[in-house]
């Protein structure tokens, strides 16, 4: 395992729709370590601080063509294929972002030039994960 490693970032503005159909801006960012391969940071910059969500790539790449996910963190195109609707659950409650899509195309684009899908594996470092394992 090489201990070269890239981390690739991505600020976002979302827009957090209301049930009376307003919106508001809230900025995110996004953040891809190829040390953690298989996940992305997603920081949500709130009144009460930052929130951070983790998401599998995989379930970003998949959610831009699909709806895709099944637990707290849940991705699908929206009627407009301009934007991507991003669904974080939690025990106490549901939030939907929109999200410009051709921003995340570009963010996962640099992810996998970085470390391209499939060879998540050579970036793992298993010994590394079980030492903190084990370490708690």
């Amino acid at each position: 395992m090489s201990s070269e490693y890239t981390v690739i970032k991505a600020i976002l503005v979302l827009e957090v729709r209301s049930a009376t159909g307003g919106s508001t801006p809230l900025r995110a960012d996004l953040r891809y370590d190829s040390r953690e391969p298989y996940a992305v940071a997603l920081t949500l910059h709130t009144g009460r601080g930052p929130v951070e969500w983790l998401a599998a790539r995989e379930l970003l790449i998949d959610g831009l063509h699909a709806p895709a996910g099944l637990g707290d963190v849940r991705v699908a195109p929206a009627a407009d294929p301009a934007v991507t609707v991003v669904e974080l659950r939690s025990p106490n409650g549901r939030v939907a972002l929109e999200a410009g899509t051709a921003e995340i195309v570009d963010f996962l684009y640099r992810t996998c030039e970085a470390l391209p899908r499939g060879e998540e594996s050579r970036a793992f470092d298993f010994d590394r994960e079980l030492a903190k394992l084990t370490s708690e």
